[in-house]
């Protein structure tokens, strides 16, 4: 899906070549999304980002056009209280277990992408013009963090009874602090969808907008040597910018 995803990318930005067009740039924030399959990955709460990029916009025919872009999007999310511990946290205790731990810390997933979509854009109206669009799109990722803080007791489930040794003596609470380079954990390359809608109107011999737009990813980040987990992000877009004609 990857290598389908990238050509046909590829083969939009060639035709974008061979017609009037039109170039412009836009900043705004991103409100992420970051998901997966089991307890370890799910629950995120979203942490508000920068988003922005340049844009290349060519008019295909009537209202039609195709729109390219490349942006720098950060993602990122955090969970607070009580959650499952990671298989890496336990090796960082150097502990062996088959069962499940819990532990009462803050944990953040940071990610760093650069995002290459490629889509279909539907104009309406005169002066002020609304429009949709869609297309695939791909995701770089540049750079990943895991950063954990805290001490707490260890948990058996999450109802909070605790771990206990032969004896019935308490286990002595554990740090969690640690920030950890997670890079090489997760796919380089990243499948997914993005589209939205736009409001635009001409200004000083250029086009002014501001535009919603939803970011799916579609392919699982994690690397199954690694993680045998599904993590998938996305993210809400807002922002605004300009267009001039080349």
């Amino acid at each position: 899906m990857k290598k389908l995803y990238l050509l046909v990318i590829l083969g939009s930005l060639n035709m974008l070549s061979f017609a009037q067009s039109y170039v412009g740039f836009k900043a705004g924030c991103t409100i992420p999304s970051i998901a997966g399959t089991t307890e370890n990955t799910n629950n995120y709460v979203s942490g508000l980002s920068f988003n922005g990029g340049i844009a290349y916009s060519r008019h295909l025919k009537n209202d039609w056009y195709l729109l390219a872009e490349l942006n720098y999007a950060p993602q990122s999310g955090h969970r607070n209280g009580l959650q499952p511990l990671t298989d890496r946290q336990y090796a960082d205790f150097k502990m062996n277990t088959l069962q499940p731990l819990y532990a009462n810390y803050r944990h953040e997933l940071e990610f760093t992408f650069l995002e290459i979509p490629v889509m279909l854009q539907l104009k309406l109206g005169n002066k002020l013009k609304y429009s949709f669009c869609i297309g695939p799109q791909i995701g770089l990722l540049l750079h990943a963090k895991s950063r954990n803080s805290g001490t707490s007791f260890l948990y058996v489930n999450e109802g909070g009874t605790l771990v206990t040794i032969p004896g019935g003596t308490e286990v002595a609470p554990v740090s969690l602090t640690k920030t950890v380079n997670t890079t090489g954990n997760y796919h380089r390359f990243i499948a997914g969808m993005q589209g939205g809608l736009q409001l635009e109107y001409p200004l000083a011999g250029g086009i002014i907008f501001i535009q919603s737009r939803t970011d799916i990813g579609l392919t699982n980040m994690n690397k199954k040597s690694i993680d045998s987990e599904n993590l998938y992000t996305g993210s809400l877009i807002f922002s605004a910018g300009c267009f001039f004609t080349l």
